[in-house]
């Protein structure tokens, strides 16, 4: 949900850490005429990439930063396709920047700024406290750190996703945030009853058919599958198992496995 405040926006419900996140390298110019520049590659090629931008920005403002600023975001897993990757290159970036720099930046500061800027690019409400967390986060209540209410559950399990489609855009559902809402806190109250990935897998199949934008062919497989579900914003099926050679090759759509990631981003969370 939305609030007057960015660092009390956000959104409740479940997300899983991935082992496949982001790395980022920064190079630093400084500019005796106190210009500043800031240029961002995803995968070399270069990229507007507004959330990380507008983090960037923030946090050179707040350090007192001017110069030349070139982020180089690497990825493995797809853009665009609802795997958080604007919240993970987020991250990456004002941390490699703080490391780059060489200064003292509470961790805390860079949370904020990454949950801000997701919140006011309509990136997202939630990923960058997810990622922080790492493992399974339950989200109980929306905000960055001070305000979000989380419980963290781990997992050695995997999870293979199949790419069945296109993307959807975040704003598509950010459109129908007060339904979304109100449906995630019924899902939410029901998994809370019974916190296991299997409860997960038919609460989060649920809120996908109530979505209704996804395309025919995601929604087709997810009837034919019901051990699977979709990432809300793209068109990418999952699940979650400790045999993922059981379901390789299972579809002729590209596939990818991954491993839930149960690290917190910060020791001290």
């Amino acid at each position: 949900m939305y609030n007057k405040n960015p660092l009390k926006s956000g959104s409740i419900g479940i997300s899983i850490c991935l082992d496949q996140g982001c790395c980022s390298k920064v190079f630093l110019k400084k500019d005796e005429d106190n210009m500043q520049s800031i240029q961002i590659y995803v995968n070399e090629r270069e990229c507007t990439c507004q959330t990380t931008r507008q983090a960037v920005e923030m946090f050179l403002r707040y350090i007192k930063f001017k110069g030349k600023v070139i982020i180089k975001n690497y990825f493995k897993l797809p853009i665009s396709q609802g795997f958080a990757t604007s919240s993970s290159g987020t991250l990456a970036a004002l941390i490699a920047l703080k490391e780059a720099l060489g200064i003292d930046v509470d961790h805390g500061i860079i949370i904020n700024l990454a949950h801000i800027s997701e919140i006011m690019c309509k990136t997202g409400l939630g990923s960058v406290i997810s990622q922080v967390y790492g493992g399974i986060t339950i989200r109980k209540s929306p905000g960055s750190l001070k305000y979000c209410n989380v419980e963290k559950l781990t997992s050695d399990k995997y999870l293979i996703f199949y790419i069945v489609g296109r993307e959807i855009k975040t704003r598509e559902l950010l459109r129908h945030r007060v339904t979304n809402y109100q449906l995630g806190k019924v899902l939410l109250k029901i998994f809370l009853k019974n916190k296991s990935l299997r409860t997960y897998i038919k609460l989060s199949r649920r809120f996908i058919f109530e979505l209704k934008v996804h395309d025919i062919e995601t929604l087709r497989l997810l009837k034919r599958y019901e051990e699977f579900t979709a990432n809300c914003f793209g068109n990418v099926i999952y699940t979650i198992t400790d045999e993922p050679e059981r379901f390789e090759n299972m579809l002729t759509y590209p596939y990818i496995v991954t491993r839930i990631y149960n690290k917190s981003l910060f020791t001290s969370l």
